[in-house]
């Protein structure tokens, strides 16, 4: 939401609280509950509310070394209405450098305003004032596309659902961490908009991704087919459980590129948690995430991982 005629846009989030602690945040000022909302709330458990936030406002501040050895500082903030003539050309020119488009497929040309508003929210990595990175969490309302329909069988609330939608980053800040920084944030922003599912979409050949991913604790559950011919990986996190447990010698490694494999291990039941192996041999770790919750990873495991890259 933006005021007419502020200079600082306020964007409007919709909190979820826990009851018990709304009336001691009312008495602080950070916000007026809604008239009777003891009443309103179901299940007597929590309650949502609007809080407002200037997109001026810094989340993150640090210092990263850019590809030419040079360091320099970084501001992340949300991004609001006013940046979105540079959010698209940021976009445009990730887009027009990728080697295959296959990798990330271009949204609808609204997508990026779609995140700005009524369907999500835009973070933004602002290095000496400009975009060089940004990274897009979805909120599905009522009737809007949800990603639980690509994984039906979990059973998932549409609206306890967020979309970890597209994450960019400008070439030169690579190597840096970015990426799984941006994937924190958006995880603590979707544990305050009540919403403990995260699903995201993976190209298969986006292997960076894919490692980064399951190295954020998020689990592959599914291949399908978008855009007719292309292939994506759906990934789920589930905030309300402990993070998957495993040990090398229960994990079945498949190939990278064998698809038909993995979707065979997916449809008995094991899921995806980790790539391992050497740059030249690179295999998908899958396991049984639904087995003891006791079990860890061991020693034989850790040494077997590919690390994050991004």
């Amino acid at each position: 939401m933006w005021t007419d005629g502020n200079p600082s846009p306020l964007l409007r989030l919709n909190v979820f609280l826990i009851r018990d602690k709304v009336a001691e945040i009312c008495k602080k000022g950070a916000f007026n509950a809604p008239e009777n909302w003891s009443e309103r709330v179901s299940g007597g458990a929590s309650l949502s509310v609007s809080i407002f936030v200037s997109t001026e406002q810094l989340l993150y501040k640090a210092t990263v070394r850019l590809s030419d050895g040079c360091s320099a500082s970084f501001d992340l903030r949300f991004l609001g209405r006013n940046d979105l003539p540079e959010l698209n050309a940021f976009r445009d020119r990730i887009f027009a450098g990728l080697p295959d488009i296959d990798a990330y497929y271009p949204e609808d040309p609204e997508f990026a305003g779609w995140h700005l508003a009524e369907r999500g929210r835009t973070l933004g990595v602002l290095c000496e004032g400009q975009l060089m990175g940004c990274a897009v969490i979805g909120i599905p309302l009522d009737g809007m596309p949800n990603f639980a329909a690509d994984i039906p069988d979990l059973g998932l609330d549409p609206l306890a659902v967020a979309h970890m939608c597209s994450c960019m980053v400008d070439p030169r800040l690579r190597g840096q961490g970015l990426q799984r920084l941006l994937v924190s944030m958006r995880v603590m922003l979707a544990v305050g908009l009540g919403r403990p599912h995260l699903l995201t979409r993976v190209a298969v050949i986006n292997h960076v991704s894919l490692t980064n991913m399951l190295a954020c604790d998020f689990v592959l559950r599914r291949v399908i087919v978008m855009h007719g011919t292309r292939l994506r990986y759906v990934l789920h996190r589930n905030l309300t459980a402990p993070p998957p447990r495993w040990v090398a010698a229960e994990a079945i490694a498949v190939p990278l590129a064998d698809i038909e494999r993995q979707r065979d291990v997916l449809a008995h039941g094991l899921a995806g948690v980790a790539v391992a192996g050497p740059a030249d041999d690179r295999h998908i770790l899958f396991v049984d995430v639904e087995g003891d919750a006791g079990q860890c990873r061991d020693a034989q495991l850790s040494s077997m991982l590919t690390p994050p890259v991004c």
